[in-house]
């Protein structure tokens, strides 16, 4: 067998070691393999570190209360209805919320304005349409007939004549 650090299984083997629930067959092999292996050595002997830290640790003992309290959360928590649980009134909640919304509308907005065409600027590579000869023709023709019609001078004292 190679070093376990090596293997997949190999922090659980030496947490399992440091913790002193391993059969005694790995145990063997597991310390003859520390003799050799440094890496294996710094590891346990940090481990043991953390073992001894928690061994010297006195937690604190829960209230008399606290099952009843927690019990009265998880209750209140059940209550609310769906809506409350996912948009809840903070104030951090609704920015969590906002941020997804903004970011799209913002790319959303950049890719507009990039896609859009300019419509102000003129383009001047655009060739001008083809206009029919027999459409001038016509639009010359209409011109010359309106200018026929002109229009009797206004007199102004017959504007109250009708």
């Amino acid at each position: 067998m190679g070093c376990p650090m090596e293997a997949r299984e190999g922090a659980e083997l030496v947490l399992a070691y440091c913790a002193r629930q391993l059969d005694p067959e790995k145990t063997g092999w597991f310390e003859r393999h520390l003799k050799a292996c440094v890496e294996c050595q710094e590891l346990v002997a940090a481990q043991k570190q953390v073992w001894d830290a928690l061994d010297f640790w006195d937690a604190q003992p829960a209230s008399f209360d606290f099952d009843r309290r927690l019990e009265w959360r998880i209750e209140a928590e059940e209550r609310k209805q769906w809506f409350q649980r996912v948009f809840r009134p903070s104030l951090a909640g609704w920015v969590r919320q906002a941020i997804p919304v903004a970011s799209v509308a913002a790319v959303a907005m950049a890719v507009f304005l990039v896609r859009a065409p300019n419509r102000s600027a003129v383009d001047f590579q655009q060739q001008p349409e083809a206009v029919e000869v027999e459409q001038a023709e016509g639009a010359l023709e209409d011109l010359d007939m309106i200018r026929q019609f002109t229009l009797p001078p206004r007199d102004p004292g017959a504007g109250s004549q009708i």
